[in-house]
């Protein structure tokens, strides 16, 4: 459709609607902002921003030579603390794990449980990206977290306009892409010099190393022999779509009870019950509980065979002092 072949009319329809598309993201970086506000007055509160960075290419080389080989990806998880203005990087490579659900929300599971006792409240914003923070894994993952540590009261995940996805965690992106422009670039060999390298960029910066065993099977919480199950409906009987939800909460108090809005703008909270009818009543238990959380796997994942070859390939232009790294490093995948 070009400027010339719509009438008035739609044209009219398509300017309220940037307009009111422009609105609503200016209202989330506000409610953003405000949540900001009231975390650095409430001691019993975090306010954290989460992200997965790009790809970071292992090993780093900037030589004509290698740009069309295959590299092994080192991913970096960033939760940022805007209440401390600290941010921890849960880092990992692709032979470790991969970057869908399961992988972000054992992350903020890593996370939350690791807060101090003293944390009550938990709000979160991030982008919505379905595959990594709006999807059932987290979900589930948040349900535990509360069955598994009484002294959160409530999570709350909200998440910015798709193209109006700016947020503090980002600067912590840039000073690491800041920081490898002014590191010499040979010296990121492996992942664990990535992690390395993280650690240069300021000292309220906590790198975390994530390893297979780390990684949690959520999906695994909400099947027969859990004390969860999929829900598609609302206590309300309406269609659940977790893709139209802008805002989740959980709270202590209600296991198994998620609340969402679909709109920032809703005055009320719509319902869902992820709770399985009889087992409402014991949420915490023995073996096969809740308390009972697999790996999503427990050996390496394997690379290809081509990006194997090409890994073998980059040694060629990488100094002596750290071939003996990579070759040891790939022996182990």
């Amino acid at each position: 459709m070009t400027p010339e072949s719509i009438s008035q009319e739609e044209r009219h329809v398509l300017e309220r609607d940037y307009e009111e598309h422009l609105l609503d993201a200016d209202n989330r970086y506000e409610l953003k902002r405000q949540d900001k506000e009231f975390g650095r007055t409430q001691d019993s509160t975090k306010i954290v921003m989460v992200d997965l960075q790009k790809c970071l290419p292992t090993p780093l080389l900037n030589n004509a030579q290698s740009f069309y080989t295959l590299k092994l990806w080192t991913l970096n998880y960033t939760v940022y603390d805007a209440t401390e203005k600290s941010a921890s990087c849960f880092m990992w490579d692709e032979s470790i794990a991969g970057r869908g659900g399961n992988e972000k929300a054992s992350c903020i599971f890593r996370y939350i449980l690791s807060l101090s006792d003293l944390v009550q409240h938990v709000i979160i914003w991030s982008d919505n990206c379905p595959s990594q923070n709006r999807n059932q894994q987290m979900i589930m993952c948040y349900l535990l977290i509360l069955t598994l540590k009484p002294s959160i009261k409530c999570i709350e995940h909200k998440y910015l306009l798709r193209g109006h996805t700016h947020m503090e965690v980002d600067s912590i992106h840039s000073r690491i892409e800041r920081t490898t422009r002014n590191f010499p670039a040979f010296s990121v060999a492996t992942p664990w010099d990535w992690q390395q390298l993280v650690r240069l960029c300021g000292p309220k910066i906590n790198t975390i190393e994530m390893d297979t065993t780390d990684f949690k099977n959520f999906n695994l919480h909400n099947n027969s022999k859990s004390f969860f199950q999929a829900n598609k409906k609302t206590t309300n009987g309406q269609n659940f779509l977790i893709s139209k939800v802008v805002h989740l909460k959980f709270l202590t108090e209600e296991p198994g009870n998620l609340y969402f809005k679909t709109n920032f703008g809703q005055t009320q909270f719509d319902q869902v019950d992820f709770s399985r009818p009889s087992r409402r009543t014991s949420l915490r238990g023995t073996e096969g509980s809740l308390l009972t959380l697999i790996p999503i796997c427990d050996t390496l994942k394997p690379i290809s065979t081509k990006k194997y070859k090409d890994l073998q390939k980059l040694l060629l232009w990488v100094p002596k002092d750290f071939t003996n790294s990579i070759k040891i490093y790939l022996m182990q995948i």
